[in-house]
């Protein structure tokens, strides 16, 4: 085989192989990993898909209140994480967090469409509250926690309340999906995973799923919710259209592995 024709089979080989790369590493359309070097919330604006800084209905400006401590929570396998995390830590009030989504990442319910949030999340005591409001500060989409660590998922007025405690001794994996509909109702479901378990691929039977409701509306806004004398952690979000584009899937870094050792075989052909 002559040089021009390895130099051909190698070119070609990279550009496909290259497709595989970007099929396979599905990006999120927003993900905030709290990779901070200070430890206050107010004005951080670090990590993709965002059109504002983190702000809030309180004084978050101090690390008795909004605290970016070092480390990734604690997280099921298959999960990546990076950066560090963040505590609400509130004595005798209570707080939101919240941050604008870019235009790219919002979640439009006005549309056919299917979306994906997935959060870190734990809490030492009290409930906690995370999800995602319009423009005005109403109400998309949010999952809450009670006192005693039950949930409850509400999609606008559409609210339905799953029976089971949670633990207050670790973390979860809370991922959310949202099938818009343009023309009917739309729905909401989630699953939850804790620390110790695995996550896999995209789940056929959700820990809850909504009644349904035809809301309309564009999810713009993450939130944040801290209530009084409670300790509550958050880390690695991300919105997206799939599954693996807020869980990384399983199969994922060993077909990188492979698409790299197929690379680097061809170069040596090249040689």
């Amino acid at each position: 085989m002559n040089g021009m024709k390895k130099k051909l089979i190698t070119s070609i080989g990279c550009i496909v192989l290259l497709g595989m790369v970007s099929t396979i590493q599905a990006s999120p359309m927003a993900y905030e990993g709290f990779d901070y070097s200070g430890t206050t919330l107010a004005g951080a604006n670090g990590g993709v898909g965002w059109n504002t800084s983190w702000k809030s209905d309180a004084a978050l400006t101090t690390d008795s209140i909004a605290d970016v401590q070092a480390g990734s929570l604690a997280a099921p396998a298959g999960l990546d994480t990076s950066g560090n995390h963040l505590a609400l830590i509130l004595p005798g009030g209570q707080s939101t967090a919240f941050r604008g989504l870019a235009s790219s990442a919002q979640l439009d319910l006005g549309v056919d469409a299917t979306y994906y949030m997935s959060i870190l999340h734990k809490r030492y005591n009290g409930g906690m509250l995370f999800g995602l409001n319009d423009a005005s500060g109403n109400n998309v989409f949010a999952i809450s926690l009670s006192s005693s660590g039950k949930y409850t998922m509400l999609l606008g007025a559409d609210s339905v309340s799953e029976g089971v405690a949670t633990s207050t001794a670790g973390a979860y994996l809370t991922v959310i999906k949202i099938e818009a509909s343009a023309a009917g109702n739309d729905q909401a479901s989630y699953i939850r995973y804790y620390e110790t378990q695995t996550v896999n691929t995209e789940p056929t039977a959700w820990t809850l799923t909504s009644n349904g409701i035809d809301l309309g509306s564009v999810g713009s806004t993450v939130k944040l919710f801290g209530g009084s004398d409670r300790t509550i952690q958050y880390d690695e979000i991300r919105l997206g259209t799939t599954w693996a584009s807020v869980i990384p899937e399983p199969t994922t870094l060993g077909l990188l592995g492979l698409v790299f050792r197929v690379l680097f075989g061809l170069r040596r052909l090249s040689m």
